[in-house]
């Protein structure tokens, strides 16, 4: 697999460690070799750790999904979303791509609208490794931007994988979803809601440290992160892209 992936996780149970070993043990899915190499990877590394000086107390722990159905699906888990940032003062959004319909838009504005500080960070489009979402993001970034959220284009040794929402100095939101209409209406994602100041602190000295790593625009033009490194796309990439950019419109809430 080509190059690092920045991601993050959350140990569940030993039990669930067992299920893992399962999968990782059987054999009968040849095809999926280089997942089964990834999952046994990821038991070493879990097994390293000393989990229980790195286990801490939480407040509540919720669990949020969208609907299980296959057919388009009512969007249970931007609801969520957008119902807890709508309750804090400021929101940071990991997602590895941004995609977002009509509806999204408008809930975005609201909440900066009301005063809700809200900033993403995600991948810068020379670093992507999803060429789908980078090529939306450059047909969208204008109407992204005057919702009022600021954006931090990501630039690192790795892709950011992140998926986590985190609300003032209390609530972080880890999982699946990704800010883009085919979570928000078509899969079936779940994030784990932790009321914990401490995993808040946590992730968002992360967060910080990923901002360094990044370019965002403000008043009309970009500011640089003091890691950031600017990476120009090759000509055939950007021949590629704009060639995306075109096919991509009608297709973008299968993304």
């Amino acid at each position: 697999m080509a190059g690092k992936i920045k991601s993050l996780s959350i140990r569940i149970d030993e039990e669930m460690l067992n299920k893992l070993h399962v999968v990782a043990d059987y054999e009968g899915r040849s095809a999926n070799s280089e997942i089964l190499i990834l999952i046994r990877d990821a038991i070493a590394a879990y097994e390293k750790q000393n989990w229980e000086e790195l286990t801490f107390e939480t407040n509540k722990i919720t669990l949020l999904s969208n609907p299980i159905e296959s057919e388009n699906k009512e969007p249970w888990m931007w609801y969520s979303l957008h119902r807890l940032m709508m309750s804090g003062k400021q929101a940071t959004i990991y997602t590895p791509y941004i995609i977002c319909g009509r509806e999204m838009y408008d809930d975005l504005s609201q909440l900066t609208d009301n005063n809700v500080s809200v900033e993403i960070i995600t991948n810068d489009v020379a670093k992507g490794a999803n060429p789908w979402g980078c090529t939306d993001y450059l047909n969208e970034k204008e109407k992204i931007w005057r919702t009022g959220v600021k954006v931090y284009e990501y630039m690192a040794p790795h892709s950011c994988h992140t998926k986590a929402v985190l609300i003032d100095d209390r609530m972080s939101i880890v999982g699946s979803y990704n800010l883009d209409m085919r979570s928000t209406y078509l899969d079936t994602e779940l994030m784990l809601a932790v009321d914990s100041t401490e995993l808040n602190a946590i992730i968002r000295k992360e967060a910080e440290h990923d901002k360094t790593f990044s370019k965002t625009m403000e008043n009309g033009k970009y500011t640089y992160g003091e890691n950031y490194k600017t990476k120009e796309l090759s000509t055939g990439k950007k021949l590629f892209y704009a060639t995306l950019r075109q096919i991509i419109k009608p297709l973008r809430r299968f993304l």
